[in-house]
């Protein structure tokens, strides 16, 4: 709860100039203290170190004031944050630091000790499943909150960084219930990508090198085997980013060059839809939603284990890229 009259500052590296999971999760965060304003008397400001000015910011009022300090060379932006931030905090003393990334907590702790200001930092998932650097686990272990999306991600970050459980809150991934409704399959989309008769295993995720760990590689390489057995099953992998999978290479064409093509663009009108249908369809870090033998799915290793499961019943084939809205597909395809 935030106290009336409270003044509070947010630190991120970036949430409008670049899209993901962080920014989205960020978003709903601003969206949900933005909401404060109307039973309490509060004001906020918030510092992006690589945002400019000029970006689509909807939730900029005179109560919760945006700083835009995105400079070149990059080394001037983390001048002026630091600048920035030691001004704010000696001039107005705010009430509470909000540090949204592991990254900034070092500074964050830097500033805000010397000041008796308390701080928070927000965490993600595996950028802090492994043992951290001394500055950024002290940086954590002082800080007064930690808060993270779920209990894995919690488990993790303790077991790593020496870090008390009981100083971890879980502010998990949300979705609207009023939004994430099924809807019809849209016959075109059927037609389009010939799965009126297939069954379709479907991936949302953004395919980044960085993020192997989702499995797209695995269930593609497996493509050709699973296929024997279920060749009426279609595998669609929705996504941008640089781990594209190479053409002209081994078996895996073969697979590719039978599958339908789609894809994802960036359309703020349907991305929410997208981003709630991945929530349920191929989360890696969310509160459990598989199950196994009828009972909840609670780490990263059992929800892979579900998920084998499915595909020996399921089957899959193909990957998918093309412009069609993402909401489209999700709808389409679920």
């Amino acid at each position: 709860m935030v106290a009336t009259g409270a003044r509070h500052v947010f630190v991120f590296l970036e949430i409008f100039s670049l899209e993901g999971g962080i920014q989205s999760y960020v978003k709903d965060i601003f969206q949900a203290y933005h909401s404060l304003n109307t039973s309490q008397s509060y004001s906020a400001e918030v510092f992006l170190l690589r945002d400019e000015a000029g970006c689509d910011n909807p939730f900029e009022t005179d109560t919760f004031k945006f700083h835009y300090l995105k400079s070149l060379p990059p080394w001037k932006g983390r001048l002026k944050l630091a600048s920035s931030l030691l001004t704010c905090f000696l001039l107005r003393r705010p009430q509470h630091v909000f540090c949204g990334h592991i990254n900034l907590a070092t500074l964050i702790k830097t500033l805000c000790q010397p000041l008796g200001i308390p701080y928070t930092v927000l965490t993600y998932g595996k950028e802090v499943w492994e043992s951290l650097p001394n500055s950024q686990r002290q940086a954590l272990q002082q800080a007064k909150e930690i808060w993270t999306i779920s209990r894995y991600s919690r488990d993790r970050l303790c077991a790593a960084n020496k870090i008390e459980p009981n100083k971890v809150k879980i502010l998990p991934c949300v979705v609207d219930g009023q939004v994430f409704t099924p809807g019809a399959k849209p016959p075109d989309l059927l037609k389009k990508y010939g799965l009126a008769e297939a069954k379709v295993l479907m991936t949302v995720a953004r395919l980044w090198a960085g993020d192997i760990y989702k499995g797209v590689d695995v269930t593609i390489r497996a493509l050709p085997q699973i296929l024997k057995a279920f060749p009426e099953v279609k595998y669609l992998a929705i996504g941008r980013g640089d781990d594209r999978p190479p053409g002209g290479r081994s078996a895996v064409d073969a697979v590719l060059l039978r599958a339908p093509a789609c894809g994802a663009r960036p359309d703020p009108r349907t991305d929410l839809r997208l981003r709630q249908r991945a929530y349920h369809a191929h989360a890696h870090d969310l509160e459990p939603r598989d199950r196994v033998d009828g009972r909840p799915v609670r780490s990263t290793a059992d929800r892979h284990r579900a998920r084998r499961r499915r595909d020996r019943v399921r089957g899959c084939v193909g990957l998918a890229d093309d412009r069609r809205a993402p909401g489209d597909h999700a709808r389409g395809l679920w």
